[in-house]
Formats: structure tokens, C-alpha cells, sequence
């Protein structure tokens, strides 16, 4: 790890300390969980995208009862799109990307399960609903949103 990538972790780290949902692992460390910021929106916005695809859902107006909770859907996800997921993983925890791959699969799917539970009415219940919205307003006005 470069120096730079360092400080930045370690800054992200500092930035966060005692804002996070603590849990512990397997192994006794204990992982700070964090709620999604702004500047973390894209990253986020584009693995939940992969989720909703991957789950074959294309509406939030009526979404299936899918158990994001279940760590057998959490460990289809981290099979089909581990790189997302490191990022994800590392992202909304104390842990930093390096830490996030070199965990335990059962601690990785912890850690993945909290950040759901953490995250989910917000995006839920205000993120998905208004790109919904924005993607049948586009729709209205003719533009294909297959194309932009």
C-alpha cells in the first residue's frame, strides 16, 4: 500500500472514529459501521444498480420481498461481483479496502449484513424512489433512457 493510499485511509479512519455502529468479529476486532455520505453516493448508487439488476427488480414502486438479511443472498452477491462488494465492504466500515478482502468469509458477510441494515430504509424508502421517479418523469418526456 502506497504511502498516499495510507494517509487517506488513515484520514478516513480519524474522520469517522465514534460516528460508527460498532461490531466484532470472529477473531475479537471490533469494525465500525457507517451510514452512506454524500461522497460516497456514486460508488453507492452504482453497486446498488448492480444489486437491483442482479435481482431482476426494475421498479422500487413494487418491490419483491427479497431478505437482503439472508447471507445466502449476501454471499450470491460477493460471488458475482466481488469487486463492488470490496469497495462496498471497505467503504462504509472502518475497514480499509485491504482489510475488507483479507477478512473471513463469515466475518466479510457480517460486516456486509450490518452495513445493509444500516443503510437500507434510507435507500429504500427516499434514494430509489425518487431515481424511480426521475426514470418515469425521463420516460414521459420521450427520453429512452436506454440510450443515455
Amino acid at each position: 500500500m502506497s504511502t498516499d493510499s495510507h494517509t487517506i485511509d488513515s484520514a478516513k479512519m480519524v474522520a469517522q472514529t465514534n460516528k460508527g455502529i460498532p461490531i466484532q468479529l470472529s477473531d475479537g476486532t471490533n469494525v465500525d459501521i457507517y451510514k452512506c455520505k454524500v461522497k460516497q453516493l456514486a460508488p453507492m448508487l452504482e453497486f446498488v444498480r448492480f444489486v437491483l439488476e442482479k435481482l431482476q427488480i426494475n421498479s422500487v414502486t413494487n418491490l419483491p420481498v427479497i431478505d437482503l438479511d439472508d447471507p445466502n443472498i449476501l454471499l450470491s452477491l460477493l460471488v458475482d461481483s466481488s469487486e463492488k462488494v470490496f469497495e462496498v465492504g471497505a467503504m462504509l466500515s472502518s475497514l480499509t479496502e485491504e482489510g475488507f478482502v483479507d477478512l473471513e468469509l463469515d466475518d466479510a458477510i457480517t460486516v456486509l449484513a450490518k452495513e445493509w441494515e444500516v443503510n437500507k430504509d434510507f435507500f429504500l424508502k427516499s434514494v430509489l424512489p425518487k431515481l424511480d421517479g426521475l426514470r418515469q418523469n425521463t420516460a414521459g418526456a420521450g427520453i429512452n433512457n436506454k440510450d443515455n
